[in-house]
């Protein structure tokens, strides 16, 4: 029997947008200030995922090691202001589109991410996408933090959505782990900031475009 679908619930960075080009510019701030060499893109993709915070910790162990506590905030705090601040990237290609479709076919759509709401939210705004969502949660929130199970509970709740109605998009391990915590399928993206091989996070379902999101939707079950 064919299960009818009620939500999707995705991540935000390296599944919806591509914040990487402006986290490392905004990490490279910080580093610059704090004597380090620059990081690169690729490097900084690896590091997404957990916050300014432990964006700006493996920033600094990747280019000589930790800072002390009251040092280490400055920085924190200078690549979180510069980040605040630069101009924010485009969807993926197909995003926009695609979120139209699902929003128009009567799905309830929400955002769990491990970023502060603030800047999430403005993000959303930004690109143009922000009223698809029925609910946002960000990783600064009283639910707690991906990938405990927490936040992404909270958000279907707001939203009124059963769980064994609803799927998981995302790119990380974080994403799988909350999914599973939870207890709802997950859909990897493959073009997003794994730590591991995409092959090697345990999801359900590994596509490469977000235009197969449909077609892995129905491959779970869903109708």
């Amino acid at each position: 029997m064919t299960a009818k679908l009620e939500a999707i619930v995705f991540d935000l960075d390296g599944t919806l947008i591509d914040s990487a080009p402006e986290l490392a510019l905004a990490l490279n701030s910080g580093l610059s200030e704090a004597g380090r060499r620059r990081l690169d893109v690729e490097e900084v993709k690896m590091m997404v995922g957990d916050g300014i915070d432990k964006l700006v910790e493996r920033g600094l162990e990747a280019t000589g090691g930790r800072l002390g506590a009251e040092r280490f905030r400055e920085v924190a705090d200078r690549v979180r202001e510069f980040y605040w601040n630069v101009e924010i990237s485009p969807p993926y290609p197909g995003v926009p589109e695609m979120l139209a479709k699902l929003h128009g076919d009567g799905l309830k759509l929400a955002i769990c991410t491990n970023k502060p709401l603030e800047p999430t939210l403005k993000i959303l705004k930004g690109v143009g996408i922000e009223g698809r969502f029925a609910a946002v949660t960000g990783g600064d929130g009283p639910a707690g933090r991906k990938p405990d199970a927490g936040p992404l509970r909270a958000v279907l709740a707001e939203i009124g959505a059963a769980p064994e109605a609803a799927v998981m998009v995302g790119d990380s391990r974080n994403d799988v782990g909350t999914a599973r915590a939870a207890g709802i399928p997950i859909i990897a993206v493959a073009y997003g900031y794994p730590v591991v091989p995409v092959e090697e996070l345990g999801a359900d379902i590994l596509i490469e475009s977000f235009d197969l999101l449909p077609a892995a939707i129905a491959e779970l079950g869903f109708a």
